[in-house]
């Protein structure tokens, strides 16, 4: 019997739909990554408006004020 995988938005809570354009972001106190859906990401978030809250929420958080504001860099790949 086939395994079926659910994926929950990290941000809202909604599940994935086999046509939805989701978001995988990456993060540390030194970097926010954001690329397209990977299955093997462990945050996930349903669309633009819940990548824009996780990054409001890394920007204010302790991680990042400690870096310092000299480690903010935005990079296009």
């Amino acid at each position: 019997m086939p395994r079926i995988v659910q994926y929950e938005c990290d941000g809202c809570g909604k599940i994935k739909g086999s046509d939805n354009h989701w978001f995988s972001v990456s993060g540390d106190g030194n970097s926010f990554q954001v690329s397209r859906f990977d299955r093997n990401a462990t945050s996930v978030f349903c669309g633009e408006q819940c990548v824009l809250t996780a990054l409001s929420d890394w920007l204010a958080s302790a991680k990042m004020h400690a870096a310092g504001p000299e480690k903010l860099a935005v990079v296009n790949q």
